[in-house]
Parts: C-alpha cells; sequence; structure tokens
C-alpha cells in the first residue's frame, strides 16, 4: 500500500517581517488539494491559526517546526514507492551564501539564529525512506515581491547531489507574486492547476513545462511590465519521468517509466529497477503485468545473489581459517559477532505513524535529544560533508541584502536597439523618396549619404542596378537585417512593457522613421 504524507506550511503575519496577504491561504489550499484529489494519508498543516494536535501547537513558530521534523524523521517510516513532500508558502532569504525559510517568528536581523536553512530540510527529507522526494518553495517574497537575490542557488546545488526534486515559484533574480485579483500567489495557483484536472500534469515533466507556461501568463494577465518563471531541479534527469499524480498517467506516461525501469535492469541496477517498477505497478493501479513479472524476477536475482555457491564453500571456509584472530577479538571484547553487530532489526513500514499525536513524556524528551546528539548521520553532519564537497565550487557573487532596493525597477527600455529600428524606418522613408527622384545622380548621391551599409545597398540597387531580380536580392537582405533589428527591439520592450504597447511602441517609430526619410530626402534633393 503507498504511503502519501505532507507538510504544508503557510505564514502571512511575521513578527518581524513584512506582513504577506495570500501565504496562509495557498497553504490551506495546498492541503486541502492534498488531502481531496492527490488522495494523501496524513498532512501537517502549519498557519497561524491551524488547530493544536493532542495540545501541541502547530503554529509555524521555528521551534514548532524543528519539533515536528526531528520527530517525524527520527527513524525512516518510508518505503519504495511512497511519496513525501514539502510544501512552504512564505518568506526566505538568503544570508550568507546560504538559503533560509523564515517562520514565524524568524528575525532578518538575526537569520541564522530564527531561519530554518534549507540543507536542513532537505537532509530530514532524504531520511524518510521514501524514493519520491518533493521540496516546492514559493518563497522569498517582501511585499509580496521578492527582493534582491533570493533563495534558490545553494538549494539547487542540494537538489542535485541529493535527488530531491525541487520546485521554486521563481528564479533567485525574479519576484514571487501575489495576486489581489485572484486571491492567491500566481505560483500556487498555477501548480494546482497543473496537479488538478485543468493541467492533468501526471508527471515533474509534465507538471514543470505547465508552470513554465502558466505562471507568466498570470503573472502579465494581471500585472504590468513584470516577469516570473518557476522552474524545477530534477537529478537524474531520468527523474523527470516520474508520475507525481497517477489518476492523470496516460499510456505514455506508464510507457516511458517502463522503459526506464527496463534500463535499469539491463544495467542490473536492482534497487533502481525495483523503484521503478513499483511506481509503474501504483500507477496501473496494481493491474500491469510486466511490472508484476520483473518484481518477482528481481527477487530472484536478488534471492540467487544472495545464496551462496557450494563450489565456494572450500575458499570460504580457508579464508575465514586465515582470520580466526580478528573475529574472536571483536567477540571477546563486544560479546557478539561481526555478522550479529551489523544486521539491524526489520523496519515496520509504518513506524511512528502516530509520532505527532503521542506527546512525549519530559523524560522521554530529553533522551530522545540524547540520542539524536549522538547519531553520525545528523542533518548537521550531512552539512558538513555537502559543505567540503561543494566548497571547490565556485558561487555566483552575491549582492549583500543592505544595498538590495525592497522594490525591483522595470527593466531599461533598449534605446540601442529603438535607435536602430528609427534610422532603418528612416532609410525605408527615403528609399520610397528616391523613387521619384528626377535624376539617376541624386540617387546616387544620397546613397553615399546614409550611415548604415545595409542602406546603401538598397539604394544601390534600385538606382544602379538594372535587373530586377538582382534589386530584390539585395533589397531582401537588407529586410533581413531590419527584422532582425526590431526582433531585439521587441524582445527587450517586452521586458519593460505589455504586448500591447511594445506593439504601438514599434508602429509609432514605423510611422515617425518614414515620414522623417520621406521628408528629409525630398527637402534635400
Amino acid at each position: 500500500m503507498v504511503s502519501n504524507w505532507a507538510i504544508v506550511i503557510g505564514i502571512n503575519e511575521y513578527e518581524f517581517l513584512q506582513p504577506l496577504k495570500y501565504a496562509k491561504r495557498d497553504a490551506e489550499m495546498m492541503g486541502e488539494f492534498l488531502i481531496s484529489e492527490a488522495k494523501f494519508d496524513r498532512i501537517f498543516l502549519f498557519t497561524a491559526d491551524s488547530p493544536p494536535v493532542n495540545g501541541k501547537s502547530t503554529k509555524p513558530f521555528r521551534a514548532n517546526l524543528l519539533r515536528v521534523l526531528r520527530e517525524i524523521f527520527a527513524t525512516p517510516f518510508m518505503k519504495d514507492g511512497d511519496n513525501f513532500w514539502f510544501f512552504f508558502s512564505g518568506h526566505g532569504i538568503r544570508h550568507h551564501e546560504q538559503d533560509y525559510l523564515m517562520p514565524l517568528d524568524g528575525d532578518p536581523e538575526d537569520v541564522e539564529n530564527t531561519g530554518i536553512p534549507t540543507y536542513l530540510i532537505t537532509n530530514y527529507l532524504r531520511s524518510c525512506g521514501a524514493d519520491n522526494v518533493v521540496l516546492i518553495l514559493d518563497a522569498c517574497r517582501n511585499g509580496g515581491r521578492k527582493s534582491g537575490e533570493g533563495i534558490g542557488r545553494q538549494t539547487e546545488a542540494e537538489a542535485r547531489q541529493t535527488g530531491v526534486i525541487s520546485i521554486f515559484s521563481c528564479s533567485p533574480d525574479q519576484y514571487s507574486y501575489e495576486l489581489e485579483a485572484i486571491e492567491q500567489g500566481a505560483f500556487t495557483c498555477a501548480l494546482i492547476e497543473g496537479l488538478g484536472i485543468q493541467g492533468r500534469c501526471a508527471t515533474v515533466e509534465r507538471l514543470n513545462q505547465y508552470l513554465e507556461n502558466r505562471v507568466p501568463s498570470l503573472v502579465n494577465r494581471y500585472r504590468d511590465r513584470v516577469r516570473q518563471t518557476p522552474y524545477t531541479i530534477v537529478e537524474p534527469l531520468r527523474r523527470l519521468h516520474l508520475i507525481l499524480m497517477p489518476q492523470h498517467a496516460s499510456l505514455a506516461d506508464i510507457a516511458t517509466l517502463k522503459n526506464d525501469a527496463y534500463h535499469a535492469q539491463t544495467d542490473e541496477n536492482w534497487d533502481l529497477a525495483e523503484q521503478l517498477w513499483i511506481r509503474v505497478l501504483a500507477a496501473a493501479s496494481g493491474q500491469d503485468a510486466d511490472a508484476v513479472k520483473a518484481l518477482q524476477r528481481i527477487a530472484v536475482k536478488r534471492h540467487t545473489k544472495s545464496t551462496p555457491d557450494p563450489s565456494d564453500e572450500p575458499n570460504r571456509q580457508a579464508t575465514q581459517e586465515s582470520q580466526p584472530s580478528t573475529n574472536s577479538t571483536y567477540k571477546r571484547e563486544t560479546g557478539q559477532s561481526p555478522q550479529q553487530s551489523t544486521s539491524p532489526p526489520p523496519v515496520d513500514p509504518t513506524y511512528k505513524r502516530e509520532f505527532f499525536f503521542a506527546p512525549k513524556s519530559d523524560e522521554q524528551e530529553n533522551r530522545s535529544q540524547k540520542d539524536d546528539s549522538k547519531q553520525s548521520t545528523s542533518p548537521e553532519t550531512n552539512r558538513t560533508a555537502w559543505q567540503q564537497s561543494s566548497a571547490s565550487q565556485p558561487q555566483p557573487p552575491i549582492e549583500p541584502l543592505s544595498k538590495v532596493s525592497p522594490r525591483r525597477e522595470a527593466e531599461s527600455i533598449p534605446w540601442r536597439a529603438l535607435t536602430v529600428v528609427l534610422l532603418g524606418y528612416i532609410t525605408i522613408g527615403s528609399i520610397l523618396s528616391l523613387t521619384f527622384a528626377p535624376s539617376l545622380i541624386w540617387s546616387v548621391i544620397w546613397a553615399w549619404a546614409v550611415i548604415w551599409t545595409w542602406a546603401v545597398v538598397w539604394i544601390g540597387a534600385m538606382a544602379v542596378v538594372g535587373n530586377g531580380v538582382m534589386a530584390g536580392v539585395m533589397a531582401g537582405a537588407g529586410a533581413w537585417v531590419m527584422a532582425v533589428a526590431v526582433a531585439v527591439a521587441g524582445e527587450d520592450l517586452l521586458k519593460a512593457f505589455s504586448k500591447l504597447q511594445t506593439f504601438f511602441i514599434l508602429i509609432g517609430i514605423a510611422f515617425v522613421g518614414l515620414v522623417l526619410g520621406w521628408l528629409v530626402t525630398t527637402e534635400l534633393r
């Protein structure tokens, strides 16, 4: 039986940060979607007014969030085929090249001690035992927008190393917008659409494509001259084919996943093959015969591999006899054999399923914290290992937070490109005027007076060349250059203006340029 769990956090009224409008509503809608449509088994919702459970507060204070993370991930409780999602809607801050999510009591003046680093969350998520872990961040918003370089770059690197599927609401140098017209964040609105009936995005790849198109469309509809482009980090790339919403999976989606499973089997990567076939079976509601047979073959292969070959028994005994002192010494010191010490007890997949609803006594809590501090694979240790492995990787320069304006200005107007377009239309107007030139001499003189080389080509073609085909070819070359200039100017204009505004600007420049070219050439002539 597949198990689906999620942690959902949404924060509006911060104690030390500017409040947000719809982060709490985004979290509530996401939680409701996961329960009602995605059929998740358990949702841990943290908002300002989420009800307490068994006397324990669920308000998103730092202490509450860390306590729940510590209790949930104290030991692996999931298995292959299970899903664990983490959704956060609120403020995020990049501090000293580290990404932090800000809880309700997060203080921007003391980020390290009041924020929750994303590496800690990533390490916790990895330890749950599920092979499909999804991190969704709609963060780094300041007054409904991002300010400066937001979180993302460090979390991207962690996602690539850990294999956690990470979905970001916008690029680190963009804002994440809240839209008053729909009373939601643009990203969360598109996310729920994409996973639901409207988008029917079954796989990670299709969801990413939907978000890349839908979020900019929503932002352009309700806000002017802004951009927001979400993106997804998936490593390795085959995980793009993972099925997030089995109820929307098509036969093509399942076939692609089966193909990945066959490749894993061919490479004798039995763990990966088993994970993928379990995913295929879940997407097919347990009715895929290929998946059932493949899982049976994998089990046989593993059993055959683990069963010792009788022909190797004499060699194995000789090897054991040649090393009696090591085993006997170990047994004298520890009281058990090496085989006993390396065989952990089987883990029940449902272990700790009721952790959140069973409060611990003070003695148990203290003992649990002491045990956590002794574990060599704690998130802090994982963080140290990650930092050592990525220390040699160059990091992009980060602008200090104190120098960042809280409001991002619109993109600068592309004056250079617009100047090229204007001069181009002036030249075209000149050409039209030269059509009525009284003599060939005037045409030649004006041709050499034009600064731009491609304008010389045009005028020369029409004033000197008698062959109409050659004139058309040369004029076509000039038109191609003109089209490139218009395209460059249009692309830059769209960064600062809407599509309609860009259209009228280009039309206006064309009209002015044609009139000026005609008048100037007529006067000189």
